[in-house]
């Protein structure tokens, strides 16, 4: 029902605590495994198969007063990992808040591992659409306006950029300084874009 009196009790429906004897804080014994809660729905067929729905609460794990729909708190060790059937370590947010994907201890703020044997794009930025914007590919080339680089850096456009240094370079026209110096497919322009 609906409670109206001021209160400060905390109300569960499911509370699971484990202590050793007198009340005290137990320790397991060397082989053991505690488990307080256990969910097994593996031998079940069916499209609907719930191990836990939670509604109209924040969850929270390793903490006592989550602040988002699902909180995880771990001081000591890894919060969150995620794996697949045949992938470990699919996603990884590590202690220091380091996210990794495809690795177990990612040492930047975002670590991306390639698959083994997988010649696909390590990064992949779409957009809505589905096209390719920017992509890392395996090889580590990166293209941009393109999905298939051929070179370290392939663009598909125009690049801008006030200091440039090349040991070699081939493009089909360049344009320096708005038309300070142009180089097209066969006429090179001083102060123009138009050579003739």
């Amino acid at each position: 029902g609906t409670r109206t009196a001021v209160s400060t009790s905390i109300i569960r429906g499911l509370d699971i605590a484990f202590k050793g004897v007198g009340g005290s804080t137990g320790t397991l014994a060397s082989g053991e495994t505690g488990v307080g809660l256990s969910v097994d729905l593996s031998g079940v067929t069916g499209s609907k198969k719930y191990s836990g729905l939670f509604m109209g609460g924040n969850v929270g794990i390793g903490t006592t007063s989550p602040a988002a729909a699902l909180h995880v708190v771990n001081s000591s060790g890894v919060p969150m990992r995620v794996d697949t059937g045949s992938l470990s370590y699919a996603l990884v947010v590590s202690q220091n808040g380091n996210v990794g994907v495809g690795i177990s201890q990612p040492e930047s703020r975002l670590t991306i591992k390639g698959l083994s044997g997988v010649n696909r794009g390590i990064l992949d930025v779409q957009n809505s659409a589905g096209t390719s914007l920017m992509i890392v590919s395996a090889n580590g080339r990166v293209g941009v306006g393109t999905s298939t680089p051929r070179t370290e850096l392939e663009v598909i456009g125009t690049v801008s950029s006030n200091i440039g240094s090349f040991a070699s370079m081939t493009s089909t026209t360049m344009n320096i300084g708005s038309g300070l110096l142009y180089v097209g497919t066969k006429n090179v322009g001083i102060g123009t874009t138009l050579p003739s």
